[in-house]
């Protein structure tokens, strides 16, 4: 067998074990994948399958302001040291954030797994917790 198909297997039989990998075995798989891309993505399908089955949720995130982060990430469209085109928008208010959770909550939305049942009815919860998850 290939050095490189050996390393992702000895990788993935590791993770689907439960047991994690080290560092050094991420930089040898990392260096394995450029080798056998393929192998390497047909390897995390499986895992992705073991762990999360077929079945896909979809969160929806509202900002509660848009640019202008303090922040310097050079890869985020939110940093205000870096003219990305995002829209930008100042803190909204607690009132508007408000109608936009009771907006999600009175939709065919479920709220995350996440979020036990008995924290999901008021509104407040659905303030401080944005997040939905659509089930497929």
């Amino acid at each position: 067998m290939d050095e490189h198909i050996a390393t992702i297997t000895r990788c993935m039989d590791q993770v689907l074990t439960g047991r994690e990998i080290s560092r050094e075995e991420a930089e040898t798989l990392f260096a394995a994948g450029k080798e056998e891309p393929f192998f390497l993505m047909a390897a995390a399908d499986k895992i992705r399958k073991t762990f999360c089955g077929d079945q896909m949720r979809f969160c929806s995130d509202v900002n509660a302001r848009s640019g202008r982060c303090t922040e310097n990430c050079k890869f985020c469209a939110q940093s205000g040291w870096y003219h990305t085109g995002v829209k930008e928008y100042p803190l909204r208010s607690p009132e508007d954030l408000l109608r936009e959770a009771m907006s999600i909550r009175s939709s065919s939305v479920s709220p995350s797994p996440k979020i036990p049942p008995e924290q999901t009815s008021s509104p407040a919860c659905w303030m401080r917790r944005m997040c939905a998850s659509f089930s497929s």
